[in-house]
């Protein structure tokens, strides 16, 4: 459990997701971003150099200039669902946050809260990144056919 420090106090993040509920508000959030998702993905630097993390995200911003008000609202439900998942508990009086009282927030908890949580939703999900580097392949000399490396052409198995 990560304990940071927001506005007024501290908060404690959990560091896997168990309930079931907190897995099904972050996979429907994510569902529902995927399309902004995956706009967001499709255009690549102008140049091909390797950018930092910082320079990606940049990008990313840049590019949500080309997102509609639906899919902008998407990723932004997709962080408060991260925000409400991970939140473990607070020091703060208030109750902790739901899906419905997140915006509620006041705007330097809601940064602090959303920087803490923003890459833990794809570690959550086991989604990974996909690479877009060519599959290594092997030629079956007996039959010429392309098969990726490491994967078996025995059907029959061992």
């Amino acid at each position: 459990m990560a304990v940071i420090k927001i506005p007024g106090g501290s908060a404690t993040l959990r560091d896997k997701l168990v309930a079931e509920r907190h897995y099904r508000i972050l996979e429907a959030a994510y569902i529902s971003a995927g399309p902004a998702l995956q706009k967001l993905q499709q255009e690549t630097p102008e140049d091909d150099k390797p950018q930092s993390e910082e320079e990606r995200v940049a990008n990313m911003i840049t590019k949500g200039e080309h997102l509609t008000m639906s899919e902008s609202m998407s990723l932004l439900e997709l962080q408060d669902a991260a925000i409400v998942a991970f939140l473990e508990r607070w020091s703060l009086s208030q109750p902790l946050p739901t899906l419905d009282t997140v915006g509620d927030i006041d705007r330097e908890t809601y940064k602090v809260l959303s920087e803490a949580t923003k890459g833990l939703v794809i570690a959550a999900l086991g989604i990974s990144t996909p690479s877009f580097e060519p599959t290594p392949v092997q030629v079956d000399e007996a039959s010429g056919e392309l098969f990726p490396t490491g994967v078996s052409n025995d059907l029959d198995g061992p």
